[in-house]
């Protein structure tokens, strides 16, 4: 088999030896020589010994290749699977936030006829009537808004998940599901089930092949070839003894002079090395940012939480007292608006933080490849003398 049949990417076949057969019918003459017709039927086998290990390396670089692209196709799996899940948690940060100006427009409905009622009786102005409904009309406001981004958010899931839009069944979006426990230190060692990592590490590996394929350019193709089968002028005597042909034998070929092309070549597959091996560096670099920054924004908004829950418990004391001593004709509506006002920034700032937390772990559990995931096994493949442990 000659060299030039076994190409990079052909994998394993390249070991095995070839086998063809041919079969046709030939008319020609020349000079006065009347016109005849050749009838031949012929098989050819040739092999390639990999001798220099050029076969074994474009082999590797093709498994390479073939694992980088399957961990590219698991790394854009991943990155649709982390935007659903955000999303998801998005929906169920509008929904509860639904929940709570459906509460809080109830709740500002009863201020306004108490208002009303106080206004009859001539305990409160009629500028407190009209600040009690533009909050109660501002308050129903916000909540159309926030059906209009339900809306989107509902649409954007549905084409995540391969639906058109109209064929997504409502989710039940109340209750939130517990949230992981993370550690406050991760082994670095969970970066190696990232797809992308293994994807940058496999096409370094492949480039590292190619440069043991460039090089062996400079050594001689072995091939070994056997041919044989039938030729006659007729077909009586196609298949006689005296028409069977055969040939066997090896053959060496070495290129003497190719004006630097070989050296070009190695010094491609080097260059090239390099590239893949610092986009493999950077990637394992990306990745520990990544990570790092989810476990800051993890521990930032648990921090942030706690605060929050104490300013919602004072917010909703106080917003207790003053509409108690605002039913009592105490204090003047302005005064309850306010405190008002504060509660339900409140709420919905605590709303936000906990589907932020959520947000956080996707984004965390997605940095560390999220374990789990079916999926090939990205462990890294290298080995001891493999110049890729220096990466």
């Amino acid at each position: 088999m000659s060299s030039g049949y076994c190409r990079p990417g052909w994998g394993a076949s390249c070991f095995f030896p070839t086998l063809d057969a041919d079969a046709g019918a030939t008319r020609g003459g020349s000079g006065t020589t009347s016109p005849a017709t050749t009838y031949n039927l012929g098989l050819s086998a040739g092999w390639e010994p990999d001798v220099w290990g050029r076969v074994r390396r474009s082999n590797e670089a093709a498994e390479a290749n073939v694992e980088a692209s399957q961990a590219d196709f698991a790394a854009t799996r991943l990155s649709l699977e982390s935007t659903l899940a955000k999303t998801y948690f998005q929906a169920k940060n509008g929904y509860a936030s639904q929940q709570l100006l459906d509460e809080t427009i109830r709740t500002y409905e009863q201020v306004l006829a108490i208002t009303e009622n106080r206004l009859a009786v001539g305990m409160a102005a009629q500028s407190d009537v009209a600040a009690a409904r533009a909050q109660l009309e501002n308050t129903r406001t916000q909540r159309l808004a926030l059906n209009r981004q339900q809306a989107q958010l509902h649409n954007a899931l549905a084409v995540l998940v391969g639906l058109p839009p109209a064929e997504l069944q409502a989710l039940a979006l109340d209750g939130w599901p517990t949230l992981p426990k993370v550690p406050s230190t991760l082994p670095a060692q969970l970066l190696e089930r990232r797809p992308d990592v293994a994807s940058a590490e496999r096409r370094a590996m492949a480039a590292n092949a190619q440069i043991g394929v460039a090089r062996a350019a400079w050594f001689p193709n072995l091939n070994l070839s056997a041919q044989g089968g039938y030729r006659a002028g007729e077909w009586a005597q196609w298949l006689s003894a005296p028409a069977r042909f055969w040939s066997l034998g090896p053959s060496l070929a070495l290129r003497i002079f190719d004006g630097g092309a070989r050296t070009a070549q190695v010094n491609e597959a080097i260059a090239s090395y390099d590239l893949q091996a610092n986009g493999y560096k950077q990637a394992v670099l990306v990745a520990l940012r990544e990570v790092e920054d989810s476990l800051a924004q993890w521990y930032g908004i648990a921090a942030e939480t706690v605060t929050q829950d104490r300013a919602l418990a004072a917010a909703r004391e106080s917003l207790q007292l003053m509409r108690n001593q605002y039913e009592a004709g105490l204090v003047d509506f302005l005064s309850l608006a306010q405190v008002a006002t504060t509660t339900l920034n409140a709420e919905r700032s605590a709303i936000s933080l906990l589907s932020e937390q959520y947000i956080a772990a996707v984004s965390l559990i997605t940095g560390l490849g999220a374990d789990g995931m079916p999926r090939p096994d990205w462990r890294p493949r290298t080995r001891p003398n493999d110049p890729l442990r220096t990466v």
